[in-house]
C-alpha cells in the first residue's frame, strides 16, 4: 500500500520495516492505544499500535503514518521543535493519509470496500457537532470558574441539545443532569483540542477532493506540508497546501456539496 502510494512512502515505510519501528499488534500485558513518536537519538519515527483483527485497525495504521510519515519528512531538521507541527496543524497530516490509502482498501475489505469508505468519511461529520459542543463548554467553563458543578452540568446539557438534539438518554438521570462530559478526557487533559480534530478533517477532506481531481497535484500540495514540519503556523501551512481556510465562511459548504454527491451514488441503507 506505501510502496504504491508515492516514491516517498516507499522509502518510508521500508526504512520503518527494516529497522523494526513498527509494533503493531496486541499482545497480552501490552498497554492499550495507537501513536506515532519521533526518536531523537535514531532520528526515526516509531509506530505503536494495538491490531486485532478489524477494520478501523486499517484506519488506525493509517493515521499513525500519517504522523510518522511528517516526521520521516523532517528527520534531519537542525531544529527538533520543528519536526512535527503543533497541535492544531498535526491532525492535517494523518488524516489526509487516511483518505489517500483509500486505493489500496479493496485489498483488506474485498465486498466491503464502499461500505468502509462511506462510514469513514461520513464520520467525520458525525463528529464535528460533538467537538464544536466540546470546545463551546471548554469556553464556558474558563470563563465561568466559579460556577458549581451543577452549573456545569446544566451548561452542558443545554449545549448537548443545541448540537446533538437528537441525543436521548432514554431518562437516566445522570445523564439528563448533564454528567456525559466525564467521558471526555480531552476536557481534564487536553483543554482545547477537540476542536482541532475539525480542523484538521476541514482540511483533510480539502486535500482529498484535490487528490481524487489530480493526484499529482494532491499529492504533491500534501508532501509540502509534510516538510515544513512546524517551520510555519497553521495558517502558513494551509496556504501552502492551497486551501481555504477552515475560518472563511462558506469553506464548509464547498465540502459538504462534494461529500454529499459522493455519497449519493452509495445507498446508505445498506450500511
Amino acid at each position: 500500500m506505501f510502496s504504491e502510494l508515492s516514491p516517498e512512502t516507499k522509502e518510508f515505510i521500508e526504512y520503518m520495516v527494516s529497522n523494526g519501528n513498527l509494533d503493531l499488534i496486541s499482545k497480552t500485558g501490552k498497554r492499550g492505544g495507537a501513536f506515532a513518536t519521533f526518536i531523537g537519538t535514531e532520528k526515526a519515527p516509531f509506530i505503536f499500535a494495538n491490531s486485532v483483527g478489524i477494520p478501523n485497525d486499517i484506519r488506525v495504521l493509517a493515521h499513525e503514518a500519517g504522523h510518522a510519515f511528517q516526521f520521516y519528512m523532517n528527520r534531519n531538521t537542525q531544529i527538533p521543535e520543528y519536526i512535527s507541527p503543533t497541535s492544531d496543524a498535526t491532525e492535517i497530516h494523518s488524516f489526509t493519509m487516511e483518505r489517500f490509502v483509500w486505493p489500496w482498501m479493496e485489498l483488506f475489505f474485498e465486498k466491503d470496500t464502499d461500505k468502509y469508505k462511506y462510514c469513514h468519511l461520513t464520520e467525520a461529520f458525525i463528529l464535528m457537532p460533538w467537538a464544536n459542543a466540546i470546545d463551546e463548554f471548554q469556553h464556558y467553563l474558563y470563563d465561568h470558574p466559579s460556577q458549581t458543578m451543577d452549573e456545569r452540568k446544566a451548561k452542558w446539557r443545554e449545549i448537548e441539545r443545541i448540537y446533538m438534539p437528537e441525543k436521548d438518554y432514554d431518562g437516566n438521570e445522570f445523564l439528563e443532569r448533564g454528567g456525559s462530559f466525564y467521558q471526555i478526557s480531552h476536557l481534564f487533559e487536553t483543554p482545547f483540542y477537540f476542536i482541532d480534530y475539525d480542523l484538521a478533517h476541514n482540511c483533510a477532506v480539502q486535500l482529498w477532493i484535490r487528490y481524487n481531481e489530480n493526484r499529482e497535484e494532491g499529492w504533491n500540495d500534501f508532501l509540502n506540508i509534510c516538510r515544513v514540519g512546524d517551520s510555519e503556523s497553521l495558517v502558513e501551512i494551509i496556504n501552502r497546501a492551497r486551501l481555504q481556510s477552515p475560518f472563511d465562511d462558506g469553506s464548509l459548504r464547498y465540502i459538504i456539496e462534494y461529500v454529499d454527491r459522493w455519497v449519493e451514488q452509495f445507498d446508505d441503507q445498506k450500511y
